[in-house]
């Protein structure tokens, strides 16, 4: 399962990350992006016209789908509970309904090691708590590196939260090599690039890191691929 939140310069961020997920990824995707409570949310058609995968907002106690994008709707926080989607008008978090920590935490409480949590732009702290509960469970968690990030306040929270300060970052074209690698540091289980990567940003390098062979080694679930 991957989840992924974002903020103000998110959507441009997201766009540039479903563009390389591939449309036979074996995952879940599910996506909380801040938007203001009343009017029509676009995202879904945006993101449906940046890559391979279907995408469609949340709908309530639904089955989780493998390789679609679902996406909170304007106004409802989205959990997990199982292997359903569920929609919730409760209180606002971090000022947003719907929010990035209620998100990453009900995935992280019903599938622990299976949940890779990526934070994206965004301003202010949504998602460190909710990361820091995905790492905890054995998760992992991808930050875009602060320095790149349009606003960089919630992935800088983030590597707050899972005590680390080495975000993934840009490749450097110079000194860059063929190969390139991830791996968790101890504690964190924080995502970190250790080898020169090929890409022109941090969002097709965390793309790429979400290919399918990553997904091979999980343990299945009772949704089996996830």
């Amino acid at each position: 399962m991957v989840v992924v939140g974002a903020s103000a310069g998110g959507v441009e961020a997201l766009r540039i990350l479903v563009a390389g997920l591939p449309a036979d990824l074996p995952a879940v995707v599910l996506v909380v992006l801040h938007q203001p409570a009343g009017g029509h949310s676009a995202l879904p058609r945006i993101l449906a016209r940046a890559g391979p995968l279907p995408t469609s907002h949340a709908l309530h106690a639904r089955p989780l789908k493998v390789a679609h994008i679902t996406i909170a709707p304007p106004d409802q926080h989205l959990l997990v509970h199982e292997d359903m989607t569920v929609l919730s008008d409760g209180p606002t978090e971090h000022h947003h309904r719907p929010a990035v920590d209620p998100l990453f935490r009900s995935a992280a409480r019903w599938h622990r090691d299976r949940v890779i949590g990526v934070i994206l732009s965004g301003a202010l702290n949504d998602g460190a708590s909710g990361a820091a509960a995905i790492a905890l469970g054995g998760g992992i968690i991808l930050v875009q590196d602060p320095d790149d990030a349009a606003h960089s306040s919630m992935p800088r929270a983030t590597l707050t939260a899972a005590r680390t300060r080495r975000p993934l970052r840009p490749p450097n074209s110079a000194t860059s090599s063929p190969g390139w690698s991830w791996a968790p540091p101890s504690r964190a289980n924080l995502a970190v690039s250790r080898g020169g990567l090929q890409h022109a940003s941090p969002y097709a390098a965390m793309a790429t890191w979400l290919r399918p062979e990553r997904f091979a080694s999980y343990r299945p679930g009772r949704a089996g691929r996830r």
